[in-house]
């Protein structure tokens, strides 16, 4: 006699609560899932840029982050190196050894900041957009904001 075994994927985390920590940074909390499949291996995460301060919404979104691995045990996280007063989308989700639950996702946007100049912004969101602007065909939107800070 042979037994097979379905493995159903975990819910999602519960209650995930995205809020700006400061002008450059967000602040993850969540709450396991109800439904884990199995222990918790690690949650995965990434997000990425929808809206660049009072500019429309960015069509298509920017493009997702790295895949960023959080331990277990963790029921918190801090992405750092944002644009100010940006709106960001996150995703989140565990996985067990029957592999990634359902995605959680949340939006929020960054404090506002009072940068001068876009030589002020992190090294890595000037190279972000000026990468986007040549290769996404929409730079309207990302120029919107900065016609006033170069």
């Amino acid at each position: 006699m042979c037994v097979l075994m379905f493995l159903s994927e975990s819910s999602r985390v519960v209650d995930l609560r995205v809020s700006s920590q400061s002008s450059d940074s967000l602040l993850l909390a969540w709450q396991h899932p109800t439904q884990s499949n199995g222990p918790v291996e690690i949650y995965l995460m990434r997000y990425r840029l929808t809206r660049v301060g009072d500019c429309p919404t960015l069509d298509p979104p920017g493009r997702w982050s790295r895949l960023l691995d959080i331990d277990n045990n963790q029921l918190q996280a801090v992405i750092n190196d944002l644009l100010p007063y940006s709106r960001y989308q996150v995703k989140i989700w565990a996985r067990t050894a029957a592999g990634r639950g359902q995605v959680a996702i949340a939006y929020a946007t960054t404090a506002a900041a009072g940068l001068c100049s876009f030589t002020e912004w992190p090294q890595t969101w000037r190279t972000w957009n000026t990468l986007n602007m040549e290769n996404s065909g929409n730079s309207r939107g990302i120029l919107c904001n900065l016609r006033e800070k170069l």
